[in-house]
């Protein structure tokens, strides 16, 4: 498998079990620091695979393992690096360039009261007293909560250390904090003890932090990426995480069997889409009717498909009520239209609906917005209508004909006769021929077109991927 990180803060996001931790292992030994900085939990200066890959005698050894590593220099220079494991050990260490690399596991998330030994080294008077750590550790920590604290102090005794918080004219210990706190205290001194242009790596950097505080944290890397020159890897399970990162920061992993394929610049809703094994809507679709509803879910592909939810309002002018409901809130989330291919070319009606509806003079933005998001149905005439012109192909009247298991001849004859009635009878007439209810027949109907002119949805298709891609 080959992962590339595209972006200083990356995010890598997929279920359990497709290799997050072993990549997140692999980058960090990925250099050979040779500074004076050290390990926050190990010591030493750099890690090694033994750090992260153990096996018991019941498992088969690691064997003919091979790790390679592109490195980007900032002289646009490209170095590949080599380690290996043979029977023995890992070979290639020193050969791997110099810098600074921390890896922040799950360890972080054991509350000082769940481990016995700071009970005994901090339950007396032998340890020292806390000392403030700099304002920076204060903002950071104030501003990841969204409290007020009057200072971040550190308490040390032996090697053990434990985090202090002032908040309220109280201070009180990590016994005592929200595992939030502590979690925050302890990234907020890693980070600053990093050196300029270090590797920062974090395993699922939302354990411990409720949403909003995950945005807030987020917010101070992607500051700190800049200022520090640090790059950032982390894991997440998080929608609030992968929301506050550019699609550019995010990729999703997925297993195919044996084999873990990496997919870039993916969506918030893809990506959770993915890991919860359910459809996530990332855009709201409004059309006229069932038949246009059926035609559009027909038409698009199933990855396109399980990402946006179209949904019926009855006509054309009940549509732009729906998007001009979204223009008013956003918060509503992203939204698009499908109009029957008789509206084309009536832009001005459309944005006079639209601003009937919305109950004020209409600006260029708004006109843009509303052009940007509404799309047509083929042919310039209503999809019933549509569908009976097709009947002029040979090619269409023999798919339908094989698919409602009808005679030929019949149908023929069905296409050559002008529609009865109302052109919203052509699914219940057609039926009465073949002996199907009007529904079954219009599924059939719609399946035939689509796979007679699947170009004619073509242009709808791309218009749904440019608003995913813009939207989300």
């Amino acid at each position: 498998m080959t992962i590339d990180f595209r972006y200083p803060l990356v995010v890598i996001a997929g279920k359990n079990g497709t290799g997050k931790s072993t990549l997140l292992a692999c980058a960090a030994c990925a250099y050979h620091n040779m500074g004076p900085y050290e390990l926050w939990i190990l010591g030493g200066k750099y890690f090694r695979f033994t750090d992260f890959f153990f096996t018991t005698p019941q498992e088969p050894p690691l064997l003919h393992v091979q790790v390679r590593w592109t490195y980007r220099l900032d002289d646009t220079t490209v170095d590949i690096r080599t380690v290996t494991k043979g029977p023995s050990r890992w070979r290639g260490y020193p050969n791997r360039p110099n810098r600074a690399v921390e890896f922040v596991g799950l360890l972080r998330t054991l509350h000082p009261s769940e481990l016995r030994i700071l009970r005994r080294y901090f339950g007396d008077d032998s340890a020292s007293q806390p000392v403030s750590l700099d304002i920076t550790h204060q903002t950071t920590v104030s501003h990841v909560m969204a409290r007020s604290y009057g200072a971040v102090r550190l308490g040390t005794s032996g090697r053990y250390s434990l985090h202090y918080l002032d908040a309220d004219d109280i201070c009180y210990s990590g016994f005592n904090m929200g595992s939030g706190e502590d979690v925050t205290c302890q990234l907020a001194r890693i980070v600053y003890r990093l050196p300029q242009g270090s590797l920062l790596i974090i395993e699922e950097i939302e354990v411990g932090l409720h949403p909003a505080a995950q945005r807030n944290l987020m917010s101070q890397l992607l500051d700190l990426c800049w200022e520090k020159r640090l790059q950032v890897i982390c894991s997440s399970h998080s929608q609030a995480i992968l929301e506050c990162v550019p699609a550019e920061a995010r990729v999703l992993l997925v297993r195919h069997g044996s084999t873990l394929q990496p997919r870039y610049e993916v969506s918030v809703g893809e990506t959770m889409s993915d890991m919860t094994m359910l459809p996530v809507s990332e855009l709201a679709v409004y059309v006229e009717d069932e038949l246009a509803r059926n035609l559009l879910l027909k038409a698009l592909p199933a990855n396109i498909r399980q990402r946006v939810r179209v949904t019926t309002c009855g006509s054309w002018e009940d549509v732009i009520r729906f998007l001009a409901t979204f223009r008013r809130d956003p918060a509503l989330g992203h939204v698009a239209a499908v109009l029957a291919g008789d509206r084309q070319g009536q832009d001005t009606e459309h944005i006079n609906t639209l601003r009937r509806y919305l109950s004020r003079d209409i600006t260029d933005d708004d006109r843009g917005w509303l052009i940007d998001r509404v799309h047509y149905l083929p042919g310039a005439v209503s999809p019933e209508t549509y569908l009976h012109a097709l009947g002029t192909d040979l090619t269409f009247r023999e798919i339908l004909a094989a698919e409602l298991n009808a005679d030929l001849g019949g149908i023929n004859e069905f296409f050559r006769s002008p529609l009865q009635g109302d052109s919203h009878s052509l699914a219940y007439n057609l039926g009465l021929r073949v002996g199907l209810d009007r529904d079954q027949t219009e599924a059939v109907l719609v399946a035939s077109a689509i796979r007679c002119k699947p170009g004619d949805f073509q242009s709808i298709i791309e218009f749904l991927q440019k608003r995913l891609a813009v939207e989300t």
